[in-house]
């Protein structure tokens, strides 16, 4: 071991001095020979100070950990020999409970004072004037100066420049000596280090004295030097510390950096590095196979990159379940994350379930286009179900089928579950009932996401009302504006080994046809000229309305037709249609009306000097005027009464008795069936 003595030398630092000298005017030069200083060595030849190299000797193996307890203050010097091999070399600090210290790596000429604890989310470290930091050294970044952490760092908050220090004696304000690790243990250089420690060279955490982790990437084979310094300005200090080998960190799975915490698929590969705990070495490294929060997140193996390195929140999806917030090259957040919505109108598979409670969002589409009615398909299966279907902040909880038509709850409660299913099985808790229900947030990977969570729901007295058992009904939703786009599918499982399935569709117009009404009686009615739109139950290719299915005023199905108890009728063509509620409850033809004359019609021309006079009739129609043919004012139908459909033309139509007759007369009718112009075929 060297002999410890004081040199003076003529530069900023040993490593860039030109020479050294026994004297303090630098007038007397030191013997040539070996010097070191911090780690470096250097070669003094007549006069002149060769090139630094790494003090090989001096250096520790990687792997080691060191603690140190004094009662005096210091600046603590130590080279590790991190080998020739590529990876992260990860460092763990504990600085006690009481004392903060500062620590400062270099390695390859680059200064590292990032640090982060197991539990960091961006709250629970502060710098100096106790604002939230997302790692402590956030503020001390690219400079020389450590970064000081522990328990409390208000109180070393000062200068330390006091070069009048008593051997021995610890002071407040004396500048602290600098120690250097050789052989086994630091050695007191007999020299001082004064500093300042201000704010920014802070990150304290707010409760306790965590482990603090740091990285160091090593991309290469050399340098295999690596300098730590710990800055220990208070009197009474303690630290631990350990610094691993070079290693790759671990990996895991993401999607891209996104703006929320949609699940997303895994295309990316990152790193991370794992936190520690213990109050001394060897400290006890987590074994979290993804990034937990507080550790520090990287592009690559050798954490030479932080990921996302801003001050803006990203997120990343790991195994299509978890999103991690990131931000500054750290994990603040961890969450369950929230599956995306299904597209309308694709084939879904729905797994079974348990008990619980249901969400399933469909993306219904946010433009101009995507408006008209939305129609959910629900199918209980045979175990009882609540339905509801959030839109636009309104619940929808009316069904109707083929087979019981209009079916809901009668509690009259926004919002609450119509019960279907089979009407035998009492699994169904007596009503009024408040359970809590696991909370299921979507389908990811075929399974459903079961949050983790729970939510009180409310069974009233009205909502148990079965019906429905293995089919589907058909519940109908308003989009009369492009946006919002999100349609929730909500089912309670309120019996174990739920099933259910759904099918929701885009939104698009309904179907429509002309009727007259709303009358009190099923007698036949001459004006059909109401537009009536409906809503086809599954798998349905009916043209016109049937019982069963839901019936509006609007394409968009956003308001019923005769949306109250009492029967009313409505007649297209010979059909009178009862709808109760807004839903078809009876279809049979029309009673009464009177019979009508019968003629030919050719096909339309726009021309009135052609007006296919002359031009062979084919076309089987119906007039209520007293003449054989139709005069200004009579009403054409499709059938023989007045009960039928109207027909209705814009264009000249020529008229004759028979079928094959060559026209005589020829007329225009208008939308309500009615002749507005006749003309004597020349």
């Amino acid at each position: 071991m060297g002999v410890l003595g004081t040199y003076c030398f003529d530069g900023l630092n040993f490593s860039q001095a030109s020479s050294l000298y026994t004297d303090s005017t630098l007038s007397v030069l030191a013997a040539d020979g070996f010097y070191s200083q911090g780690g470096v060595v250097r070669q003094q030849s007549n006069g002149v100070l060769l090139a630094a190299q790494a003090c090989g000797a001096c250096s520790v193996p990687c792997g080691n950990g060191i603690s140190v307890s004094l009662s005096q203050n210091g600046f603590f010097d130590i080279n590790f020999d991190v080998g020739n091999t590529l990876g992260a070399v990860v460092a763990y600090f504990y600085m006690g409970n009481s004392i903060a210290d500062g620590v400062i790596a270099n390695f390859n000429s680059v200064n590292y004072n990032r640090l982060t604890a197991q539990g960091n989310d961006g709250t629970t470290l502060v710098d100096g004037s106790g604002t939230a930091v997302d790692y402590s050294g956030i503020g001390n970044q690219g400079t020389g100066d450590p970064t000081y952490v522990g328990s409390d760092t208000a109180n070393i908050i000062r200068a330390y420049t006091n070069t009048s220090v008593t051997p021995g004696v610890c002071n407040t304000g004396d500048a602290p000596e600098n120690y250097s690790y050789t052989g086994s243990s630091y050695v007191a250089q007999g020299t001082l280090n004064p500093l300042t420690v201000t704010n920014t060279m802070c990150g304290r955490a707010l409760s306790g004295s965590p482990v603090f982790t740091m990285v160091i990437p090593k991309a290469s084979a050399s340098p295999t030097s690596l300098n730590l310094k710990i800055s220990a300005p208070a009197c009474q200090t303690f630290f631990a510390y350990e610094l691993d080998c070079p290693v790759g960190l671990s990996s895991f799975g993401s999607s891209v950096g996104q703006s929320d915490t949609t699940c997303a698929v895994e295309t990316e590969t990152y790193y991370f590095a794992k936190n520690a705990t213990g109050t001394n070495v060897p400290f006890t490294v987590d074994t979290n196979t993804i990034p937990n929060v507080g550790n520090f997140v990287f592009t690559d193996a050798n954490g030479a990159t932080y990921l996302n390195d801003t001050a803006t929140l990203q997120y990343y999806i790991t195994g299509n379940t978890t999103a991690i917030g990131v931000r500054n090259g750290v994990v603040i957040s961890s969450d369950t994350c929230t599956p995306a919505a299904e597209p309308c109108g694709s084939s879904l598979t729905i797994p079974q379930g348990q008990t619980g409670y249901y969400n399933l969002d469909f993306d219904a589409g946010g433009t101009a286009s995507d408006t008209g009615a939305i129609i959910v398909y629900f199918d209980p299966s045979n175990i009882p179900d609540g339905i509801r279907v959030l839109y636009d902040n309104v619940f929808y909880n009316t069904v109707t089928n083929n087979n019981e038509g209009r079916i809901q709850s009668t509690s009259g409660v926004a919002g609450a579950f119509t019960i279907l299913g089979s009407s035998t099985d009492a699994c169904v808790p007596s009503t009024p009932n408040t359970s809590s229900y696991t909370f299921f947030d979507g389908i990811v990977n075929g399974a459903w996401n079961n949050t983790g969570t729970t939510q009180n729901i409310t069974i009233n007295t009205g909502d148990d009302v079965r019906g429905g058992q293995t089919q589907f009904s058909t519940l109908v939703i308003p989009k009369p504006n492009a946006t919002p786009n999100i349609v929730s599918i909500q089912v309670l499982g309120a019996c174990s080994q739920t099933g259910w399935n759904t099918q929701v569709s885009c939104p698009a117009a309904l179907s429509s046809v002309l009727a007259s009404g709303p009358g009190a009686t099923n007698a036949c009615n001459s004006t059909q000229n109401t537009s009536v739109y409906f809503a086809k139950n599954f798998n349905d290719t009916n043209t016109a309305p049937i019982v069963g299915n839901f019936v509006f005023t609007d394409e968009n199905g956003a308001t019923p037709l005769n949306n109250t108890s009492t029967v009313k009728y409505y007649i297209t063509g010979t059909i009178a249609l009862g709808v109760q509620n807004g839903v078809v409850v009876s279809s049979a033809a029309c009673t009464g009306g009177t019979a009508l004359t019968s003629f030919f019609a050719t096909a339309g021309t726009s021309s009135l000097n052609d007006g296919r006079c002359g031009y062979t009739t084919d076309t089987l129609l119906y007039h209520n005027g007293i003449g054989t043919l139709p005069q200004t004012g009579d009403i054409i139908y499709a059938g023989s009464t007045t009960g039928s459909q109207t027909v209705t033309w814009t264009d000249y139509r020529g008229f004759g008795t028979f079928d094959g007759d060559s026209a005589s007369t020829t007329g225009i009718v208008n939308a309500s069936g009615v002749i507005q112009t006749i003309y004597v075929c020349p």
